[in-house]
């Protein structure tokens, strides 16, 4: 239930205070993706030196094991049950998961794809 003289929730597309309060605010207020912006230009130029290789190098080291071992016991599980082709259907796409990772992780995709076309080109 709304109070008389109480604002109203949203905004209706055509309402002339809604346009006249975005124009009025529009070079005051800034929007969450200025802001954003604006805080990561500052923190590059106070560390020019930031980068993320350890970062990945620890995702690399810890994370991906601890997939690829979630992943080897579900399969296990999965083959307990007795469903062999789930178990090659999932593997079939862990290989091609692993393959895209390896591509990514290595830096070398231009060259792989480079190969790749020259076996199909000729």
């Amino acid at each position: 239930m709304r109070l008389r003289g109480a604002p109203r929730r949203g905004r209706r597309a055509g309402d002339p205070t809604a346009a006249s309060v975005d124009a009025a605010t529009k070079g005051s207020v800034m929007t969450r993706l200025e802001a954003v912006t604006l805080f990561a230009h500052g923190l590059a130029a106070q560390a020019p030196g930031l980068s993320t290789t350890g970062l990945q190098g620890w995702i690399q080291d810890n994370v991906v094991p601890l997939v690829l071992l979630g992943i080897a016991i579900i399969l296990l599980w999965i083959g307990g049950r007795g469903d062999n082709a789930g178990v090659a259907r999932r593997s079939v796409g862990l290989l091609v998961g692993l393959v895209a990772l390896g591509i990514a992780v290595s830096g070398n995709g231009p060259e792989i794809g480079n190969f790749l076309a020259g076996l199909l080109i000729g």
